[in-house]
């Protein structure tokens, strides 16, 4: 809001305040329009607003360093909040021995206001300490430096107070609030360093949603328990919903039906280890989903204390905790009371209008004034601390001799924070591989191959190490899967990090080599009555387009496809062969079980994962396509299902291109041939 336009919107009672405020001298007949731009170019006067801004009392010139800090127009109540703060924290007034405030109906006359020709400022009137929020706000717009407007709509709406535009710089310019490196004291550690590394995490919760598919996400804590730290109360059940919701955010998990399912952003992710964290940090700040006055305890709905911006609620709060120095460590409850002096609104703010008084669940009182941040603020701060911003790397947490908590940022923290690019993590910690098989991967390894072997590799035991057991079995239930054998050995090699001994190389293909000794597949079968008859029509030149193999003396393997035409021969051969029911319903309807092979899976789910690319909303018009896609990738493996995704995407991309796909220089299939197009006048071939 500009000067001119706030004095605009002011009453001439109001303007004539303003303009005795200022010892201006205006004739008589002054009109409204005469005294407002004599307002104007006195508060315009650069010298004159630094000297009369200067002899204004702290508590008046914080409340104008607050709403010049969140942009020049601050809520009503807000307002109110931040002037009862600064009173409480404030000395004792002393007596000025001036008048009190008059009210708007004791104005004098103009001709009785007092003349003044010089720049300076003059004597500042008026009530300069009162503790009162009505009467610090009165005065302030007495003197034309605050202006009240009613907003109607929107997250400001309601009671509204304005700075000008023009007495910002002036405000901000004389700003004496301190910051968190002033009023905070660091203290010296005496228990172990508790920090998570994100990337591990979503190794955890994906693995686990693997091989569980999706069916039991509110057992994963129970595995993580003893593996992941946690501070206070909070739980790793906390911590697992926290996790996924990122995750979802992130496009690591989707929903597919009623499961929860990784998706192939898992591996990327993990292959960047040190930017996993960002990656998540970004999906928190983001997200709208989490509701930390919820999450912390502090309200059982989100509707009580609803969030007006959690994004900026975030954002200030890292502002605060930037401060820390990452070679320090804090008491948790002096960083606390450091918000408090520094940025006492710094939730309050947020809050949406209808539901700026919060309710104290265990005594129903209002917490609305100043003296309720031990059950607002404070509470929802410590639990961002100990929850989201320690589950995502950002801090991590200790204790001293004395047994209080202490908090500092991570070097990962610190750089998040500053805007600035992660730091390079440490070397992997390479694996071991046992002479029975059981592979003990630490913590600190080869995440990502780690992640991509454990298709072939059986999870025994989660922990640090965890254990897992490489075996015939589990190696043949990757091939099938999928993989290949040159996959096991290229991912065994980097999670041990190192080339495979040939001894191990010799034990995997012998393995291997188990893999597709016996098949299983469906077929239809030709079954003769006798030897002589099998031997007539078996071997008959008019039936061998349509059988497969001999299977025995009598019996012969038919396409399924071609029942119908081998029926149709049969006849003509002087043969009535009984026919299965099950055949006869599914040619009166078409359809063959020997066509859905592993091919025409492989080709549906291609056109699955282009369709979720191409037209999701005419995607998900259809029933339950979510769980087909889950059992099409299930029924073909991981392995191959990331193949074939990356063939719907080269799809997607060419279509999106519009540049024909290059043809294959190669002849041709029968029946594929395209006919050259007739020239002008020839007669096209019949």
């Amino acid at each position: 809001m500009q000067l001119r336009q706030a004095l605009d919107d002011c009453s001439t009672a109001l303007l004539l305040r303003i303009a005795r405020q200022h010892a201006l001298a205006l004739a008589e007949t002054a009109v409204r329009a005469e005294i407002a731009a004599a307002v104007e170019a006195r508060l315009g006067q650069p010298e004159y607003l630094t000297c009369y801004l200067a002899e204004l009392p702290a508590l008046q010139r914080g409340v104008l360093e607050f709403v010049a800090g969140a942009g020049g127009e601050v809520r009503g109540y807000e307002l109110e909040r931040r002037v009862r703060h600064r009173a409480s924290a404030a000395p004792a007034p002393e007596s000025t021995g001036e008048p009190p405030v008059q009210a708007m109906e004791e104005l004098p006359p103009v001709a009785a206001l007092p003349t003044s020709g010089g720049t300076g400022g003059p004597p500042v009137q008026g009530r300069a300490s009162a503790g009162e929020p009505g009467e610090v706000v009165l005065d302030l717009l007495q003197r034309g430096l605050l202006f009240r407007a009613f907003v109607p709509t929107g997250p400001r709406r309601g009671e509204t107070y304005c700075l000008p535009a023009e007495f910002q710089p002036f405000v901000l310019g004389s700003q004496h609030a301190p910051s968190m490196a002033q009023v905070l004291e660091p203290a010296e550690r005496a228990g172990p360093s508790l920090e998570h590394d994100p990337a591990f995490s979503l190794f955890l919760l994906a693995s686990y949603l693997r091989r569980t598919r999706g069916e039991r996400v509110a057992q994963f804590p129970a595995e993580v328990a003893d593996l992941l730290g946690h501070v206070g109360d909070l739980t790793p059940a906390s911590h697992g919903r926290f996790l996924a919701t990122l995750a979802r955010q992130s496009g690591a998990l989707e929903q597919s039906g009623t499961r929860l399912v990784p998706t192939e952003v898992v591996g990327e992710l993990l292959e960047r280890r040190e930017a996993t964290g960002g990656r998540l940090w970004e999906a928190f700040l983001d997200c709208a989903e989490w509701n930390e006055v919820v999450e912390s305890g502090l309200s059982p709905s989100p509707l009580l204390g609803r969030l007006r911006d959690a994004v900026e609620l975030r954002t200030q709060a890292l502002e605060l905790v930037r401060w820390l120095d990452p070679e320090r460590w804090y008491p948790v409850e002096a960083v606390l009371a450091a918000i408090h002096h520094v940025a006492p609104d710094v939730l309050r703010v947020h809050y949406e209008s209808a539901s700026a008084s919060l309710l104290e669940p265990r005594t129903g009182q209002i917490l609305q004034g100043p003296d309720s941040w031990a059950h607002v603020e404070a509470p929802v701060l410590r639990y961002l601390l100990a929850g989201p911003l320690h589950w995502l790397g950002i801090v991590r947490w200790s204790a001293d001799a004395q047994g209080r908590d202490l908090v500092t940022l991570t070097e990962s923290g610190a750089a998040l924070v500053a805007g600035a690019p992660p730091p390079l993590l440490a070397p992997v910690e390479p694996a071991r591989l046992e002479r029975d098989g059981t592979l003990r991967f630490p913590r600190q390894g080869n995440l990502a191959a780690m992640y991509r072997l454990e298709t072939w590799a059986r999870l025994v035991r989660r922990g640090d190490p965890s254990d897992y057991l490489l075996d015939a079995a589990s190696l043949c239930n990757g091939l099938a899967a999928g993989g290949s054998l040159d996959d096991v050995i290229r991912l065994l090699a980097a999670v041990l990090g190192a080339p495979l001994s040939e001894r191990v190389k010799q034990t995997l293909s012998a393995w291997a080599a188990e893999y597709g000794q016996a098949s299983i597949r469906p077929a239809v079968l030709l079954s003769v009555a006798d030897e002589q008859l099998a031997a007539r029509l078996l071997d008959a030149p008019e039936l061998a387009p349509y059988l497969r193999s001999r299977v025995g003396p009598t019996t012969a393997q038919v396409a399924a496809s071609q029942v119908e035409p081998l029926v149709r021969q049969l006849r003509a051969l002087g043969c009535y062969p009984a026919l299965d029911a099950s055949l006869r319903l599914m040619a009166s309807r078409g359809a063959y079980a020997g066509l859905v092979d592993e091919r025409t899976l492989e080709l549906l789910l291609v056109s699955v994962e282009a369709l979720r690319r191409l037209a999701p909303t005419a995607l998900a018009e259809l029933e339950d396509v979510g769980e087909l896609r889950y059992r099409l990738q299930a029924s073909l493996g991981s392995e191959r299902s990331r193949r074939l995704e990356a063939i719907a995407r080269r799809a997607v991309k060419e279509a999106a291109s519009g540049q024909p796909p290059a043809r294959s220089k190669g002849k041709q299939p029968v029946g594929r041939r395209r006919r050259a197009a007739p020239a002008p006048g020839e007669r096209p071939e019949s």
